[in-house]
Formats: C-alpha cells, sequence, structure tokens
C-alpha cells in the first residue's frame, strides 16, 4: 500500500512540475520595442521569432498551452507576440511607432498562428510556419525552421580573417 501511495505522489508531482516551470517563465512579451530587440539579436546572434496571434484564434491559444509555454526561457531566440487584432504599439526596427497589425502587413501575415523568425534588421530568415500542420509534428517544424534561421544569422556574422 505504501508503494502505490508513493506512486501516486511520485506521478503528481512530474504532472505538476510543466505547470510550476511555466508560472515561473511568466508569459510571452509583446512586441514593444524592436530596435532594442535588435540590439540584442545582433550582439548574441539570436533569431527574434514573431507569434502572431488573434483572439478569435483557437489554434493560437493551443500553441501557447502546448508549445511555447516554455519558450520564454529558451536562451536560442528572442520570442516576441504580435496580436493582430489589437492596436498594441511597437517600435520598429527603424526606430519609428508603428503598431501590431502594420508590422504583420509589412511581413504580408495575415493569418494565425503564425511564427516568421527575423534577423536583427527585420529581415525575415525563412519561411513563416503558417497555422498548425500538425501538432505532434509542430515541435520538428519550428526546430528545421529556428534552426535555418540560426544558419542564416551565422552566415551573415563577418567573417574574421587571421593575419600572418
Amino acid at each position: 500500500m505504501k508503494n502505490i501511495i508513493l506512486t501516486i505522489v511520485a506521478v503528481l508531482f512530474m504532472l505538476s512540475t510543466p505547470v510550476i516551470s511555466a508560472a515561473v517563465l511568466g508569459p510571452i512579451e509583446l512586441a514593444e520595442d524592436l530596435a532594442q530587440d535588435a540590439s540584442v539579436s545582433s550582439s548574441q546572434n539570436k533569431p527574434i521569432v514573431f507569434f502572431v496571434t488573434a483572439d478569435h484564434c483557437p489554434y493560437c491559444e493551443k500553441l501557447r498551452q502546448e508549445y511555447f509555454k516554455f519558450s520564454p526561457g529558451d536562451e536560442r531566440f528572442i520570442l516576441r507576440e504580435l496580436e493582430l487584432d489589437e492596436h498594441h504599439s511597437v517600435v520598429g526596427f527603424d526606430g519609428k511607432k508603428t503598431n501590431h497589425r502594420a508590422l504583420a502587413k509589412q511581413y504580408k501575415i495575415s493569418l494565425t498562428p503564425t511564427v516568421a523568425f527575423v534577423g536583427p534588421d527585420g529581415e525575415q530568415l525563412t519561411e513563416s510556419i503558417i497555422g498548425v500542420p500538425l501538432m505532434d509534428f509542430y515541435h520538428y517544424y519550428f526546430e528545421k525552421a529556428l534552426g535555418e534561421s540560426i544558419f542564416q544569422l551565422k552566415e551573415k556574422e563577418p567573417k574574421r580573417i587571421v593575419g600572418n
């Protein structure tokens, strides 16, 4: 009986751990100052990942809860949310004020959810992930696009020549 109780307690603890971790990491940050994000992206050689959402989008919430809940703590990229149906203001890569909807339009994004990968210059690094092709394979699609983005950033990095 004691073993059964310990097993149940262990299983409950393992199931509760991701919830605790997600709460510690907090929500995905809204895009507010892309000039500042670009500075960090450039200095740390990380892509900026836009998670483009809308209030009426059930798949956006599904991705937020099942995939992106741990992403704010991922050190490989900068994650920012763009809300299509809100008029949040944002400082663009050029330092000028714009809003989420105009920024999404600039990248030709009109469907949600969309995940776009951009560099510190605001240039798109790889194709966006539009929709949720298959949730079971989403990790593959995301990691593939992230890997391509990181590769593109490294290709743009100035090469150092060692003199004789």
